[in-house]
C-alpha cells in the first residue's frame, strides 16, 4: 500500500508540475522555478516531457509490480532532476530548499522501486 501511496504522490506532482510547465510556463516561472532567463520553449518542452511520465506513474500505481518499467521512467527522472538541482545549488548558488524538495521525491521513488523489488522476490 505504502508504495501506491509512494507512486501516485509523485504522479500526481509530476502531473501537475508538468502541466503548469506546459500551459502556464510564466506562472510556473515566476513562482516554482525562477532559474533565469525566461524561455517559455524550454519551460514547455519540459512540461511536454514531465507530464506523461506522472501520468505512466499513476497508471503504474494501480499495480506497481506489473508496470515496473513505468517506476524505473519515474526513478530515473526524479533521480536524474535531484542531481541537476543538486549541481545548481553547489555551483550556482542555487535554492537549497527547492534541491530537498526534488531529492525527497527522488528517495520516494528509490523506496517505491525498492521495495517493489522486495515484495516480487518474496
Amino acid at each position: 500500500m505504502i508504495v501506491r501511496i509512494l507512486v501516485v504522490i509523485v504522479g500526481l506532482t509530476d502531473v501537475v508540475a508538468g502541466a503548469a510547465l506546459l500551459f502556464g510556463p510564466r506562472w510556473f516561472f515566476d513562482n516554482v522555478g525562477t532559474f533565469a532567463p525566461y524561455n517559455p520553449h524550454y519551460l514547455g518542452d519540459a512540461g511536454a516531457f514531465l507530464l506523461p511520465v506522472g501520468a505512466g506513474l499513476l497508471f503504474a500505481a494501480v499495480n506497481p509490480r506489473k508496470y515496473m518499467a513505468l517506476l524505473v521512467l519515474g526513478l530515473a527522472v526524479s533521480v536524474l532532476h535531484f542531481l541537476n538541482h543538486l549541481y545548481g545549488s553547489v555551483s550556482r548558488g542555487e535554492s537549497w530548499l527547492q534541491t530537498f524538495e526534488v531529492g525527497v521525491v527522488a528517495v520516494a521513488m528509490v523506496v517505491a522501486v525498492i521495495a517493489t523489488r522486495l515484495k516480487a522476490a518474496a
